[in-house]
């Protein structure tokens, strides 16, 4: 080897370097649009180590990259959406009041959102899907809120149906390839900081849905494909038929 390779490679060190560094102000800027829970759904869940300088070192000088598990993530956003009382949001946004909606019982879909711009990993998604319906002597009334666990928004949406004007009430399952990112640490040891390794794997994932069919339109929500969600189901579909008789 001669001298210009050995300059060739210590500059390509040293871009690589700069590379990283740019890469990680970039992640760092991200992260500090967060607050602390997406912050940390994206640093332990979706991503590992995103935005964390790794550090070499020895008696607690080592950066710790922390890892969630798909439980724990679940139980997050379940804690979250708790949180909210999305019954007592959908009312409010829908202006009626429970008493008015007693046809027959509210019927709630809560379940992960798989759309082409989502995260995935173990089949979940940061967006997560709640949706009400509520049922007067005439009307189908539906709300449904998007949550999504690495920004502050919220989707929301509000419809109201007459019985008359219904087609029909609809659920599916399909297939969808979806991406999964797949993240690998390796433990560098003392005086060397761990290396996170990122790489990407195609995946088949079953998506249900529920939808009103109404002429022209529909209103479509994430639902997970359950018997006592089926039961739920056949009991509107029973109803729709007896309101349209």
């Amino acid at each position: 080897m001669d001298l210009l390779d050995i300059i060739g490679g210590a500059k390509d060190l040293q871009q690589g370097m700069q590379d990283a560094k740019d890469q990680l102000q970039k992640e760092q800027s991200l992260l500090a649009t967060l607050n602390p829970t997406q912050k940390r759904v994206m640093q332990e869940f979706f991503k590992p180590g995103f935005g964390i300088e790794q550090k070499k070192g020895c008696f607690g000088g080592k950066t710790e990259i922390k890892t969630m598990s798909a439980s724990e993530y679940i139980d997050l956003v379940r804690n979250t959406v708790n949180s909210m009382n999305v019954k007592k949001k959908a009312l409010g946004k829908l202006g009626i009041d429970e008493d008015q909606v007693t046809e027959i019982q509210p019927v709630e879909f809560q379940a992960f959102k798989h759309t082409k711009d989502s995260a995935y990993k173990q089949g979940c998604s940061n967006f997560f899907e709640v949706t009400w319906l509520f049922f007067s002597a005439n009307q189908l009334y539906a709300y449904s809120v998007v949550v999504d666990m690495l920004s502050n928004s919220l989707k929301e949406r509000t419809e109201e149906y007459f019985y008359k004007d219904v087609t029909n009430f609809s659920s599916s399952t399909e297939s969808t390839e979806k991406t999964e990112a797949v993240t690998e640490i390796k433990k560098g040891g003392c005086g060397k900081a761990d290396q996170t390794i990122y790489s990407h794997k195609k995946t088949m994932l079953e998506v249900a849905e529920f939808k009103i069919v109404v002429p022209g339109d529909a209103f479509r929500c994430a639902m997970e494909a359950t018997d006592e969600i089926e039961k739920r189901i056949q009991g509107m579909k029973q109803k729709l038929r007896e309101k349209k008789s």
